[in-house]
């Protein structure tokens, strides 16, 4: 067999360089695991699970998605009234839940309000009669606009003041969490503590003032290096499902017809049962595990049905891409190519090498 010249190259540069030496074999080992996935553990969970839900069929006059919410955590922890059942969902990554729901299809009857920037990578136009963002037209990398941005309680608001312009419209309507960026104390304590102890940063709500010696989206991705305890992850995931679910409660009322609570994915939390599992944590795009694929459905009580009517799409702006690009580079959706000058995706769960940021 002849030897790969790329690999031989950066194997000569890692032997200078620990960092890029460590980095290199961890996504050679993540490659192997990824094809073993593919060929074992695929196929038994689509025999045992099947292909997933098509939630677009289903009947709901307003359905909320829960960002990477995992069926057993919402159980464990949710206290709305409702008939709650699990199902399985299509994807284990937004992009995907994105391509295989929506696109290609005529949901004029629909309006979609998402706080994930994926809607704007991803999502065809003319899909729905309208399409509404809650995380702003500019990027503006600062905790504060974080905040802002990504908060449930943004989502909130901005549900609460548009919903009754789309009476007889279905709505689906996206929070980002339990997906990071991870509010609350615990997870900002956390972040603290490994920026003074480790010179750890992180892109999503960056309160360190230093320049650290490596950068992280979020918890989860240090949780994967190592830098986390199980434990302690699952704790700021269950702390960050809580707040989302007081803003989902809070906003309850407010709809009109039949409400359903579901979720796009689900979240590795250190606890894959795969046989071969690429990463412990997040998750990627082409990941067959429950942990990813089993997420909830809440149907919650009702008194009367919506009048739903179909209309032709509204105009819908242009987009600026990198503008999008920036704000999925900060979730961990995508990095930023210096060579090419351009952003490209990458996997959720795949920490970026040493000063690819």
């Amino acid at each position: 067999m002849t030897p790969n010249p790329n690999l031989l190259r950066k194997f000569k540069k890692g032997m200078n360089n620990p960092e890029l030496l460590r980095n290199i074999l961890n996504q050679k080992a993540e490659s192997i695991l990824q094809i073993a996935h593919e060929r074992v553990d695929k196929p038994i969970f689509l025999r045992k699970y099947g292909p997933g839900t098509d939630i677009v069929t289903e009947d709901w006059d307003n359905l909320i998605l829960l960002d990477a919410c995992r069926y057993d955590v919402f159980d464990s922890i949710q206290e709305i009234e409702g008939d709650l059942d699990e199902v399985i969902s299509v994807a284990s990554r937004t992009s995907q839940f994105i391509e295989k729901t929506f696109n290609g299809r005529e949901l004029h009857d629909t309006v979609y309000i998402s706080s994930n920037p994926h809607t704007d990578m991803t999502l065809d136009g003319g899909v729905f009669h309208d399409v509404l963002r809650t995380y702003g037209k500019e990027w503006e990398p600062d905790v504060e606009r974080n905040q802002e941005c990504f908060h449930p309680e943004h989502v909130f608001d901005v549900v609460s003041d548009v919903y009754e312009q789309y009476e007889n419209k279905r709505c689906i309507i996206h929070f980002m969490q339990p997906h990071g960026p991870y509010f609350g104390e615990t997870a900002r304590t956390l972040r603290q503590s490994l920026n003074e102890n480790e010179n750890i940063g992180f892109q999503r709500l960056n309160e360190s003032n230093n320049d650290p010696k490596r950068m992280y989206p979020d918890l989860m991705w240090a949780a994967e290096a190592g830098y986390i305890s199980q434990e302690k992850i699952q704790t700021i995931y269950r702390e960050n499902l809580k707040l989302v679910l007081e803003y989902v409660e809070k906003l309850l009322p407010h709809l009109k017809g039949k409400t359903v609570i579901t979720a796009d994915h689900g979240e590795l939390l250190g606890d894959s049962s795969a046989v071969f599992s690429p990463r412990k944590y997040g998750h990627l795009k082409t990941q067959y595990v429950p942990e990813l694929r089993t997420v909830p459905w809440l149907e919650v009580p009702y008194d009367e049905r919506k009048q739903v009517t179909t209309t032709p799409p509204r105009q819908v702006s242009n987009i600026d891409s990198q503008r999008v690009a920036k704000q999925l580079d900060q979730l961990g959706y995508m990095t930023y190519e210096t060579a090419g000058g351009r952003y490209v995706p990458i996997g959720l769960s795949k920490p970026p090498a040493f000063g690819e940021y």
